[in-house]
């Protein structure tokens, strides 16, 4: 199995500011009107299979995509896990600050070369998205990237 992990990018953590006499009165703070609410992380989740002798093209181009995305701004992890059989299956996990960081992930290029790179699995790529409100498929993304989503 081949794995690749990058960098988790740190994330400052606002402590709370606790109140009270005593254990049995703890009340937590408002964050601060004006200050920034943190948002949850977001994950990505692809799995699809390959012919073995389609490893080689597909891993290189795999690994550029994935090296380009590690740079865009609220990556906080991007991986790919190999395992090889029969059919080479491929993992695909990231890790987005927010959601907002997603879907301006799933507009762009790069992410028109995942799509271009899940056409040469000889099974049907599974796709999860992670958010906040739940797991969502691939509807998802294509709702983002049509403008269906509301987000734009």
């Amino acid at each position: 199995m081949l794995s690749a992990t990058v960098r988790p990018a740190a994330r400052p953590v606002l402590p709370a500011t606790v109140w009270g006499p005593s254990n049995a009165d703890v009340h937590v703070a408002a964050p601060p009107q004006g200050a920034l609410m943190t948002a949850k992380p977001v994950h990505v989740r692809v799995e699809w299979s390959v012919l073995p002798p389609q490893v080689d093209a597909v891993g290189v181009a795999l690994h550029a995509l994935l090296s380009a995305t590690r740079q865009e701004a609220g990556c906080r992890a991007c991986t790919l896990a190999t395992d090889m059989g029969t059919l080479v299956t491929m993992r695909l996990q990231e890790v987005w600050d927010s959601e907002d960081a997603l879907r301006q992930h799933l507009r762009s290029p790069r992410f028109d070369a995942l799509a271009g790179l899940l056409e040469s699995a000889i099974t049907q790529p599974r796709i999860e998205f992670v958010l906040p409100t739940g797991t969502r498929g691939l509807e998802y993304a294509r709702g983002v990237r049509h403008g269906l989503d509301g987000s734009r």
